[in-house]
């Protein structure tokens, strides 16, 4: 694989690590090589450890303009794949995941969006292109 972070998760030993962060990272990889090192990563990680993503939001132009980023780019539906019981009710036939984690995400909104109020920030982030700049992901072994 092709980053530092990358090699170091799928060296590690299982259930020993409490955080691993991605940086950045993800988005350079293809949609099998984002499977595969969630999966070394749920391997990695103990019960209640954490994995912490940050990738360009997929409307910031930061997500396609990059001609190393790799289509497609990393989108919130992703995180639903990644809880085994969300994969057992709504794609059953989906073999290629080995995890089961609980996320949370938000958004790091453009500084023109960020000081609005809430209401202003979703409705931004919905409707505008460039109002959300970064996905902030946090994965949770179950």
């Amino acid at each position: 694989m092709k980053f530092a972070v990358v090699e170091s998760v799928r060296k590690a030993k299982p259930n020993s690590t409490a955080l691993i962060e991605a940086t950045h990272v993800l988005q350079y990889l293809t949609p099998e090589e984002r499977i595969a090192f969630v999966n070394q990563a749920y391997r990695a990680l103990k019960v209640g450890g954490q994995l912490k993503v940050v990738v360009p939001h997929w409307s910031c132009s930061r997500a396609y303009g990059d001609l190393a980023v790799q289509w497609p780019p990393v989108v919130e539906q992703w995180f639903f794949h990644l809880a085994a019981d969300w994969r057992k009710a709504n794609n059953p036939n989906e073999k290629r995941y080995r995890c089961d984690f609980e996320t949370t995400w938000g958004y790091g909104l453009h500084p023109a969006i960020a000081g609005r109020n809430q209401e202003y920030q979703q409705h931004a982030v919905m409707f505008f292109k460039e109002a959300a700049q970064d996905l902030f992901a946090t994965l949770t072994k179950r």
